[in-house]
């Protein structure tokens, strides 16, 4: 299923954002790959293993550069991926789950809904969730399931 293409220039609706992705660290990985082909150049006899390094830099920065954003308005989600997004209405969500898993300490929230198929997908991402949030979920789908933490809930 792709994408869903939804552009409202003359009345853009106000959304807040869940998830900002990491599409700003590829700025980071610039200077690096200036300084790996600076240096490729001076010194071309480097071997494979330097060669390895600048393709691993490289598809870094073109995959920070296409990571996802979750943004919200008051009646859909919107998975923005590049110039794309998809629309999830929310009645269309089944469930918000804080997962039981740690990264860093961190717990990451796992999102189930249903698309136009009656199809269930699941989205997993890091978000400090306000309760706003929630709230509008809850208020346009009262079937909703959300569990602010993973072991203790209602």
């Amino acid at each position: 299923m792709g994408y869903t293409i939804k552009h409202n220039k003359e009345h853009p609706v106000p959304r807040e954002t869940l998830v900002y992705g990491y599409s700003w660290v590829r700025y980071l990985l610039v200077p690096v790959l200036m300084f790996q082909v600076l240096y490729l150049y001076k010194f071309p006899n480097l071997g494979w293993t330097y060669i390895f390094i600048t393709l691993l830099s490289i598809g870094l920065f073109i995959a920070f550069k296409y990571a996802r954003k979750i943004k919200h308005d008051k009646e859909n989600l919107y998975l923005v991926k590049a110039s794309h997004e998809k629309v999830i209405p929310f009645s269309n969500i089944i469930s918000i789950k804080k997962s039981g898993a740690k990264i860093n300490g961190h717990r990451f929230w796992k999102l189930a809904y249903t698309d136009e198929d009656n199809k269930k997908h699941t989205i997993r991402f890091f978000s400090s969730f306000n309760h706003d949030f929630h709230d509008l979920v809850r208020k346009l789908n009262p079937e909703v399931i959300i569990w602010d933490h993973p072991h203790f809930h209602d």
